[in-house]
């Protein structure tokens, strides 16, 4: 292997670090919460967390979704089954079920997070 080709593996491998670090957990005031999230080409993050996490780590989730973008909102479900696979744009909505399943909103301009119960969040 050449010394490029080196750096290209080592750039390939960092880079796919970089891109996993979005699925980490975070660790907000050291309570350990495994909430991840879809890169997200638009407003609207894709947020999976676990069963029976709180509404403060869905908040924090939320947050650290739209850290480093503009205008944002996030969708958190606690079961990955029924939250999209991809992220939700104009040209791939999020369908009826997908809602109805979601279970909160964070807003990220007001810093505010919708409890969603099925019918409305």
């Amino acid at each position: 292997m050449t010394g490029l080709q080196a750096g290209v593996c080592a750039l390939a491998v960092g880079i796919i670090a970089a891109a996993s670090l979005a699925l980490l957990a975070l660790t907000p005031g050291g309570t350990a919460m495994q909430c991840a999230w879809l890169d997200k080409p638009g407003m609207s993050a894709v947020v999976i967390c676990p069963p029976g996490s709180s509404e403060a780590e869905w908040r924090e989730a939320g947050r650290a979704a739209c850290a480093s973008s503009g205008p944002c909102h996030a969708w958190i479900w606690t079961d990955p089954a029924k939250a999209p696979k991809k992220p939700i744009t104009p040209d791939s909505p999020m369908t009826g079920e997908q809602f109805e399943a979601a279970a909160a909103l964070w807003v990220d301009y007001t810093q505010t997070l919708f409890i969603c119960d099925g019918v409305r969040c």
